[in-house]
């Protein structure tokens, strides 16, 4: 039967083979920097079974999904030109999407804390750390690329309102995931699982 988890790992193998296509493309067309992205991209894609293989980390289908697909969009960006070309919408809906991404990881971070370590956090405490983790993440990034800019002479940043929005689409990213908790908390908890350490307490 086909489910939505099939259709997504399905997605999301499709991806990553168009990842490792572009970077092909981009190693003929001797464009070195989007390939080292790509090729970091593509790598960190694999993360996910190498956590659920190496320490029993079980982490939703839909956030498995998301990593390779905010991936995919920063290795097609960078690779096929997609930020210039779609500026500044491709450049938005990827902070957006790779925001809420990493506000589901720091909500997996904090529920695996809970569940097997004497760290807790109501609910109220969880979503506030969602949104600061996820912003947190975005200042980061926004440092990465300034240092990219003054360093390398690339060109991440055009300009202070460009930082500023990204910033806000990354505030956003982190607020729509934070909602969800609020509304789907009990069931989005139950779908992180440390099974190693879930097994040792059975």
């Amino acid at each position: 039967m086909l489910t939505k988890e099939k259709v997504g790992v399905f997605l999301s193998y499709i991806m990553q083979v168009l990842i490792f296509i572009y970077i092909i493309m981009g190693i003929f067309e001797k464009n070195y920097l989007p390939v080292f992205e790509g090729t970091m991209a593509l790598i960190i894609t694999f993360l996910p079974n190498l956590l659920k293989r190496k320490w029993g980390i079980h982490l939703p289908w839909t956030l498995n999904f998301l990593i390779v697909l905010s991936l995919y969009l920063h290795a097609e960006g960078r690779l096929l030109s997609f930020y210039t070309l779609f500026y500044p919408v491709y450049d938005k809906i990827g902070h957006f999407i790779g925001s809420a991404t990493v506000a589901l990881l720091g909500f997996s971070l904090a529920i695996i804390l809970d569940k097997y370590t004497k760290i807790k956090l109501n609910k109220g405490s969880l979503i506030f750390f969602i949104v600061i983790f996820a912003l947190t993440m975005g200042g980061l990034w926004e440092i990465i690329e300034f240092t990219s800019d003054t360093l390398i002479g690339t060109n991440h940043q055009p300009g202070l309102s460009d930082t500023m929005l990204d910033l806000i689409f990354d505030l956003l990213g982190g607020l729509f995931i934070a909602l969800l908790t609020h509304v789907n908390f009990n069931t989005m908890k139950e779908h992180i699982i440390l099974k190693k350490l879930k097994n040792k307490e059975g």
